[in-house]
């Protein structure tokens, strides 16, 4: 299927899923409240970034192989989200990666922090809907030497998210364009659109829910100049305690189609609100 239809399609298929409940937002929700004093609540997907502002800490573990047996990747991202409004948050993210080539001497090294302002509103929360915007500027803190990131390019993406909520399921989607702001000559693309998009079903209330993820990227310009990858990403998020303070999520980032970035990722994150 080409990639402009997996949006729509998806969204379709979110809708109809959604649709079979008319519980209200409230009802079955165990995260009611939580941190806001709106009672609209999303919870956070492995993937896909949520456009519900948060207090929230996130330590995420990653592991790809690389394709063609070009080695192994391991990274641990650790992201701080603060929101001193309802509608507002601003968020760092600092990736720290390990390289195991095949047949080269291994490297460690930051990979490209960022740094995220988002803005939601909540005038549909009456309809189980959040709407958002926000702005993220990736920072050269990588080693192109090491091939991990990048030391001198600064990117720009902005992007739209929205979120819906209809009793136990969540749909979230969120697209956005990165623009590379200083290039110094180098073959460098144009702009990347990036997409993702999730399913959440909450099994049991405040202990298991299960989701499905799906992001993309498309490529303008530069030496990857019409690239497409796609993801699909099954995972579990748990409550160990019973309390949305503390939960953790696994899952399995498997690319689809003929161009991949890895073989397959497997991705552990650590969510803490405060």
């Amino acid at each position: 299927m080409p990639l402009k239809l997996w949006i729509p399609a998806l969204c379709a298929l979110t809708v109809s899923f959604t649709g079979a409940t008319d519980r209200s937002i409230a009802d079955d929700d165990p995260h009611a409240g939580h941190g806001h004093t709106k009672p609209l609540h999303l919870t956070h997907p492995l993937v896909t970034e949520s456009p519900l502002p948060e207090n929230e800490a996130r330590i995420a573990f990653s592991y790809a192989a690389l394709p063609e047996d070009e080695g192994d990747e391991f990274t641990l991202t650790a992201s701080v989200e603060f929101a001193p409004w309802d509608w507002f948050s601003i968020e760092v993210s600092l990736p720290l990666t390990h390289l195991d080539p095949t047949g080269a001497p291994s490297q460690t090294h930051l990979g490209n922090a960022a740094i995220g302002l988002k803005f939601a509103t909540f005038a549909l929360e009456d309809l189980g809907l959040l709407l958002a915007a926000g702005v993220e500027v990736g920072l050269p803190t990588g080693d192109e030497e090491r091939g991990i990131g990048n030391d001198h390019v600064i990117e720009l993406e902005p992007w739209l998210g929205v979120g819906l909520k209809r009793g136990r399921f969540e749909w979230i989607a969120r697209i956005g364009a990165g623009f590379p702001l200083n290039t110094n000559g180098d073959p460098e693309a144009d702009a990347e659109l990036h997409w993702s998009t999730s399913i959440l079903f909450h099994v049991i209330d405040d202990t298991i829910a299960v989701l499905v993820e799906l992001d993309g990227l498309h490529v303008f310009g530069g030496e990857e100049d019409g690239y497409d990858g796609i993801a699909v990403t099954p995972c579990v998020r748990f409550a160990p305690f019973h309390t949305p303070d503390f939960t953790f999520g696994i899952g399995v980032r498997l690319p689809v189609g003929n161009d991949r970035d890895a073989d397959v990722q497997v991705i552990f994150t650590v969510y803490i609100h405060y």
